[in-house]
């Protein structure tokens, strides 16, 4: 089609072996979160294209023993540090993580919230602290505070794994969209917790994305996958 752009590669860089999720850095467009079944990073996408921060696992238990990072999910945490320096990751463990680059490679905070592997990680636009939503293989999706370290109210509806979250980034978070393999797409109220609407995609849907509302159809939120 001569109507359409060619796309070109611009870079590549040689990430982290057996990748399990991706989370870019929107307000600098230079970084980008990785994660793996053995570890953590965030590259820097600038011409150098270098990992800039490599996470490690927990602090020794009372045995001596090192639980691995064994991320699953990854998330940029811009209300904390609008400079990606800061991070929360899931692992394949039921574990949410809280990174802070600024100090050091070891969680600086951690959360249980499950034997079922964290799927699905999203940062809330107005929340305060470190809070994120997290959906695990169940289908839980929960508000994770990690300055409390302690998960809050459960939004219900999944029969499934949740594949992705998606807070509203216009109404300050009052809606939160999710995906899951059970093939619907959910919209949830955040303050009531109650699901606002189940649509079904008619397959597993893996990712969701808020779009501004066509001209004339009110003011009203609406989601796309």
């Amino acid at each position: 089609d001569a109507g359409t752009a060619a796309l070109t590669l611009a870079g590549k860089l040689a990430a982290l072996p057996s990748l399990t999720a991706l989370a870019t850095h929107a307000p600098t467009g230079r970084a980008a979160a990785v994660a793996a079944k053995g570890e953590v990073a965030v590259y820097d996408l600038g011409a150098r294209g270098g990992h800039i921060f490599r996470g490690k696992g927990d602090k020794p238990d009372r045995l001596g023993l090192v639980h691995p990072p064994s991320s699953s999910s990854v998330v940029f945490l811009d209300a904390l540090d609008p400079g990606g320096r800061v991070l929360a990751t899931g692992t394949a463990r039921g574990r949410v993580r809280l990174y802070d680059s600024r100090h050091g490679q070891r969680p600086a905070a951690f959360v249980d919230i499950g034997p079922k592997p964290v799927t699905a990680l999203a940062s809330p636009p107005t929340a305060g602290g470190a809070c994120v939503w997290a959906g695990d293989a169940s289908g839980l999706l929960r508000l994770v505070d990690l300055g409390t370290k302690r998960p809050e109210g459960v939004l219900k509806g999944a029969t499934g794994g949740v594949a992705c979250v998606a807070p509203h980034p216009g109404l300050g978070g009052r809606f939160i969209a999710s995906t899951g393999v059970d093939g619907f797409l959910r919209v949830h109220a955040a303050a009531d917790r109650k699901q606002a609407v189940a649509l079904y995609m008619k397959q597993p849907a893996v990712a969701a994305h808020w779009a501004p509302a066509p001209p004339g159809s009110g003011s009203g939120p609406a989601a796309g996958d």
